[in-house]
């Protein structure tokens, strides 16, 4: 699964829970959602949005289409915020509530959503919690298979532009994929047209090594002011990882008893 694509909101008052609603909506519409699951979009965005004023007072959404595999495409929402924390296990019952309400939001949104999940950290006796982030994403019924990858990133502009440039795009073969992020220089325009310009690249030249993708890329970035990326192909049935870089883009390993770097082949 592919985020193009990312809206940013905060969430400081409850006339935000409508805005974000009606965008994600109008996403789900364009995505070409029908009538029926656009309005399930927008009910999970009413749910988390609340959830964030109501049990959090503040935090954030971000919003964006979505590509799946077999050209469907959706929608997907994460909300996020610095709150007590909660028992997300409990709270997905319907009917559980911490705030004295119906306590139906996150029920209805493990029902209506084609994938979600979350995460959420209470603090211990005395201390504050750290917060909660919930995810969710909304396909056409029956169009999202699982398929052997997840993946997902969020690339945001700075404040006060339009556009990003900072970017991400994964293909995906049976048990392998390759994926590249990129970091095009400085902001606005001219660092999304860098990063436009290595994610076609990287587009036409998925089956090469990732050292010849990231080649092809300079080559088609010349044009522009320039982007770092890093190249990462993981093959599950080698069960191996291999990683190409240049610039101020790395990758790590995360999981197991500690999260390490991997080291990459830079490109001269």
């Amino acid at each position: 699964m592919e985020v193009n694509e990312t809206e940013a909101f905060e969430l400081e008052h409850e006339s935000d829970v409508g805005a974000v609603r009606r965008r994600f909506a109008a996403l789900a519409a364009t995505a070409g959602l029908d009538e029926a699951r656009t309005g399930d979009a927008a009910l999970i965005a009413t749910e988390l949005a609340t959830n964030v004023i109501k049990h959090a007072g503040s935090g954030g959404a971000l919003l964006g289409c979505v590509a799946g595999p077999g050209g469907a495409v959706g929608v997907s929402i994460v909300a996020w915020d610095r709150g007590p924390g909660m028992n997300v296990e409990a709270c997905v019952r319907d009917g559980m509530s911490t705030a004295g309400t119906a306590g139906a939001g996150l029920g209805a949104v493990s029902r209506l959503a084609t994938r979600w999940d979350a995460f959420s950290q209470r603090g211990q006796p005395g201390q504050p919690g750290r917060g909660t982030v919930i995810s969710a994403t909304v396909f056409a019924r029956g169009k999202q298979a699982r398929t052997a990858f997840e993946a997902a990133g969020v690339s945001v502009p700075y404040p006060g532009m339009s556009v990003c440039g900072d970017g991400w795009r994964m293909d995906e073969s049976g048990t392998r994929a390759t994926l590249i992020t990129c970091d095009g220089l400085g902001h606005g325009e001219g660092a999304a047209a860098a990063a436009r310009a290595v994610l076609a690249a990287f587009s036409q030249r998925t089956a090469d090594t990732p050292a010849a993708i990231l080649e092809h890329a300079d080559r088609a970035a010349r044009a522009t002011r320039g982007a770092a990326a890093t190249v990462v192909r993981i093959d599950l049935a080698a069960r191996e990882a291999t990683v190409a870089g240049i610039g101020n883009v790395s990758a790590w390993l995360v999981g197991g008893a500690s999260d390490s770097p991997l080291g990459s082949a830079l490109v001269p």
